[in-house]
């Protein structure tokens, strides 16, 4: 029996059906459906990477797809043709007594949108983020928006309930998934002892890098090192959304033991990256270095951290880590042994810190760039065939994301509000404070920083519930006027600053280019040294 509107709304008040965040009956609820909506999560296929998939090959395959994330209301372009995972805003548990099915709404179908490619089934006992195998049959590329209503499910009531739920088989791939898994059905032929095929590529066959499809490149086998972790080829799971924490990085195959720390150096070196977990840059012993931890220890096969690449002025990050893996911190989290000026991982926990410590062997080039010396350190680190760390599981919360979207209510301060002007002769930020029309009082500083340490000293930013959005309005409208004045620029309150408009009676803007472009160019020359703060 399929349950009507009146009975879905009874059973999610019984809990029998839970629904995470609760619908909204009026918008979502149906005669005998409820309507889902589209989440922000996405996993696509990098197809020009490998020719195809061979399913009796033990696989990776998230190494061959990528994860996108969008901000809510936000686009997702759906090419024609294309295939992609896409998730539900909601969470959906079901009861041992209830089946659901998923179907696309027709309003999509019309324009060539399928939502569920197959598989719409959701057994008793679900529970997790339902997950769409979305397509384009259509000819045009289609917005599809997250938070849009994207398709609906039914409910059906079971003749008896089920002994064993859905969460209950030993084998449930999806069980609880709250993003966008990819296939998992090379598990059941490794569960069955299947080996791989042979002879599938005649300058292939012998590579040992257990991606589950096989690399486009054209290189012999001679060329190719192992990436097994132990003698039986296994290699530890890594999670979808891996690496957790935002950085500037490459990431390269995920069962990789190699991570490589590349220093200051912007571009430059080269790396293979299917021999190579990730590549990124570090300038500093602090920011960075916390990354770099948190990173590496939530992918439990990289073992070897490879430090190459220029160092950064004043900094010392290879020593650093070294100094760190060999003599950890003290109770106030220093690096024991750091020369650098600020080697303090206050962001992270002792667990932490004792872990990376355990799970890394350090390879110190410090300097250097040249890529071949670089790879002959990764081939070598590969030829020690380490095995995953086998610790306890440390999780990597990713820190939430809120996106900045306006505009809002603004409302008005009750103690009066700020007109912020230029004196250019003078070389003065004049804050001019009115209330009822008239000016009550005025604040003449030299920076921003000056005046806004007046303002809030002499507190005549209003309490009210938006006395912090005023006060950083007022920061940066003064924050660009102290840029126009040094610059000799025309300022104007809440408009943009118009580099081609100079001051009455200032210098030429002529010169005020040629010093920008000497800026530009002292900044290009740096830019291997500083480019990046982290």
């Amino acid at each position: 029996m399929i349950l009507s509107d009146r009975d879905i709304k009874e059973y999610i008040a019984k809990g029998k059906i839970k629904i995470n965040p609760v619908p909204n009956f009026e918008i979502q609820l149906g005669p005998c459906s409820l309507d889902l909506r589209l989440g922000n999560d996405f996993k696509v296929f990098r197809q020009s990477r490998y020719p195809y998939i061979d399913l009796k090959r033990p696989f990776e395959i998230e190494s061959i797809m990528e994860d996108i994330v969008i901000a809510d209301d936000s686009p997702f372009i759906l090419q024609p043709g294309e295939f992609i995972l896409a998730v539900t805003m909601e969470d959906v548990f079901i009861d041992n007594d209830l089946m659901g099915r998923l179907d696309g709404r027709s309003s999509l179908g019309r324009l060539g949108v399928v939502v569920h490619s197959t598989a719409a089934r959701f057994d008793p006992g679900w529970n997790g983020k339902p997950v769409m195998e979305l397509g384009n049959l259509g000819v045009m590329p289609v917005v599809l928006y997250s938070g849009m209503r994207i398709c609906s499910l039914t409910f059906e009531t079971l003749s008896s309930p089920c002994e064993k739920t859905y969460q209950d088989k030993k084998n449930a791939k999806y069980a609880k998934q709250e993003t966008a898994l990819a296939s998992r059905i090379g598990e059941e032929f490794q569960a069955n002892g299947v080996q791989p095929k042979e002879g599938v590529m005649e300058n292939q066959k012998n590579d040992q890098t257990d991606l589950g499809c096989w690399p486009a490149s054209n290189a012999s086998p001679a060329h190719k090192t192992s990436l097994s972790s132990d003698a039986g080829g296994q290699t530890s799971v890594v999670n979808a959304s891996w690496p957790f924490v935002e950085g500037r990085f490459y990431v390269g195959n995920k069962n990789s033991p190699v991570a490589v720390c590349t220093n200051a150096s912007v571009e430059g070196i080269k790396l293979d990256m299917e021999k190579v977990a990730i590549c990124g840059k570090c300038v500093t012993e602090n920011i960075g270095i916390e990354k770099i931890i948190q990173n590496v220890i939530a992918n439990p096969n990289i073992r070897f951290l490879i430090l190459c690449g220029k160092p950064s002025k004043g900094h010392f990050v290879e020593q650093a880590i070294t100094a760190l893996i060999q003599n950890g911190v003290d109770q106030e989290k220093t690096i024991i042994g750091a020369v650098g000026n600020m080697p303090h991982l206050k962001g992270l926990d002792i667990e932490i810190i004792e872990r990376f410590r355990a799970q890394i062997e350090p390879v110190n080039l410090n300097g250097e760039t040249d890529s071949n010396i670089v790879m002959q350190a990764v081939e070598a680190c590969l030829a020690k065939s380490r095995s995953p760390y086998n610790g306890e599981k440390i999780e990597i919360i990713k820190v939430e994301e809120v996106e900045a979207k306006g505009p809002f209510d603004w409302k008005e301060d009750p103690n009066g509000f700020f007109v912020v002007s230029l004196r250019p002769n003078q070389r003065k930020i004049v804050v001019e404070h009115l209330k009822d029309g008239k000016t009550i009082k005025k604040v003449i500083g030299d920076s921003a920083q000056d005046i806004c340490y007046k303002i809030g000293q002499m507190q005549m930013v209003g309490d009210f519930e938006q006395t912090v959005e005023h006060a950083m309005y007022l920061g940066r409208e003064l924050q660009k006027a102290e840029l126009c004045l040094k610059n000799q620029l025309s300022y104007e309150q809440d408009g943009d600053i118009a580099l081609s408009e100079k001051i009455p009676g200032a210098p030429l803007f002529k010169k005020i280019v040629q010093i920008a472009e000497k800026d530009v160019e002292k900044q290009e020359a740096k830019k291997n040294l500083y480019g990046w703060h982290d």
